[in-house]
């Protein structure tokens, strides 16, 4: 048990009185824990929860994370750069037909019908290290389109596709039984890249239907340069209004598609160019690393911040006035969060996590953080009072120059860090 623990304990067992209630609740909470495998001490998951929404000196915040569009493809400006440019596989393959009979059924009317004949393809790829764009084109036979027509598809979703790669490394698949079945029993963690997702349908009320896929992995990991593809489903998920996006769609076609796809040599020959900060003792900031490539640029920022003082007896103090003896939900909720103290810590900790950043090259032009589905530019303070941020910008390898500058204000600071490129690039 650490000090940690033994605080929180003699906070919550000796200096306020819990009611019945209260503990009754807590019991509860724990009890309703989704892997009932792991104990955790009731006393520590109930601080471990404060820390991690406000307190903790490793708190993440959202300001900085960037969730606009800036392209139709929702990738980000670098990206839409890259495209503009050629980096992109229109593949224009043919279609494929399940490879079992289907089944279409709408469980709103009961009506199911077999061998509907609907047929897939995988168009308009991007790839690099941390983006997967593939447009999965879907041909509904006429048999579903009297029953749904076109312009009444508000989303359509794949929920067991799995993409992987000649090398049998799983790109996207987050559904448990498709992933066992693709491995043959256990999955193998290391060979799953653990994607995130944003889709959408490229044109509403048109036939066939084009559903965009956009895959990705955080800046800190990497997608391998794959040959192949492979996209593989037993079931595409339709649904008729925007209430139904992502809940329990009505409307099911069930069989068995695979498309394989051959990509371009410029997507699996990918490089990065490097930069390292010119004179490091002169700043206060640090680049622990920065490298552009096709789509954008990705940095490693270490930023002198201040050391979080331990909060755990500030909590406990609010707490105390708040005297509980209500369930702890709306303890919280109605006292500590509500509390002027609580928003005033709120506040402090807010500000530390504002910064703005920006990269000008050699000839003047500006690079701001990239707007993607892809979290950016958030971070955590470590306990040294390092502000430690991953970055990603829309410049791209098209207007890198040998030298460029990293622009960052920070509690009230302008900072200029130059950057050169390695050697031997």
């Amino acid at each position: 048990m650490d000090e940690f623990d033994n605080e929180i304990r003699k906070i919550f067992k000796k200096d306020i009185k819990l009611s019945d209630e209260f503990n009754s609740s807590v019991r509860k909470t724990v009890a309703n824990l989704p892997d009932k495998k792991f104990k955790i001490p009731v006393f520590k998951t109930l601080a471990t929860g404060f820390a991690c929404l406000v307190f903790s000196a490793g708190i993440v915040f959202a300001k900085d994370i960037s969730q606009r569009i800036y392209d139709f493809y929702g990738l980000g400006k670098g990206v839409e750069t890259a495209m503009n440019e050629g980096y992109i596989a229109e593949n224009e393959s043919e279609y494929t037909n399940s490879t079992q009979k289907e089944t279409f059924s709408n469980e709103d009317t009961g009506i199911v019908i077999e061998d509907t004949e609907t047929k897939v393809k995988v168009q308009d790829i991007v790839m690099d290290d941390f983006n997967l764009s593939a447009t999965i084109v879907v041909d509904l036979s006429n048999k579903i389109l009297e029953q749904i027509p076109a312009k009444d598809i508000w989303e359509m979703r794949f929920p067991d596709l799995i993409v992987s790669d000649e090398e049998g490394n799983v790109l996207f698949g987050i559904d448990q039984d498709a992933l066992k079945n693709f491995f043959g029993g256990e999955i193998n963690e290391e060979k799953v890249c653990n994607s995130g997702l944003n889709n959408f349908i490229k044109e509403r009320g048109t036939s066939p239907v084009q559903a965009v896929y956009n895959m990705y992995v955080e800046y800190s990991n990497h997608y391998p340069k794959s040959k192949k593809l492979n996209f593989k489903f037993t079931e595409i998920a339709i649904s008729n209004s925007d209430e139904t996006v992502y809940g329990d769609e009505e409307i099911t076609v069930k069989g068995n598609w695979e498309v394989n796809v051959d990509l371009p040599e410029k997507f699996y020959n990918r490089e990065s160019i490097t930069y390292h900060q010119v004179d490091e003792s002169s700043s206060k900031h640090k680049v622990r690393s920065f490298a552009i490539y096709n789509t954008g640029a990705v940095v490693e920022l270490s930023l002198k911040s201040r050391i979080l003082k331990d909060r755990t007896r500030e909590i406990a103090e609010l707490i105390r006035k708040g005297n509980p003896d209500t369930a702890i939900e709306g303890y919280m909720l109605t006292k500590v969060y509500k509390s002027e103290a609580f928003q005033k810590l709120s506040e402090e900790r807010r500000k530390l996590y504002d910064k703005e950043v920006y990269i000008t090259n050699s000839n003047g032009d500006k690079f701001e953080l990239t707007m993607g589905p892809i979290p950016n530019g958030g971070g955590s303070i470590d306990e040294n009072g390092i502000y430690n941020t991953n970055c990603a910008f829309d410049l791209t390898s098209k207007d890198a120059t040998d030298e460029l500058t990293l622009h960052v204000t920070y509690l009230g600071e302008e900072t200029e860090i130059k950057l050169e490129k390695d050697s031997m690039q």
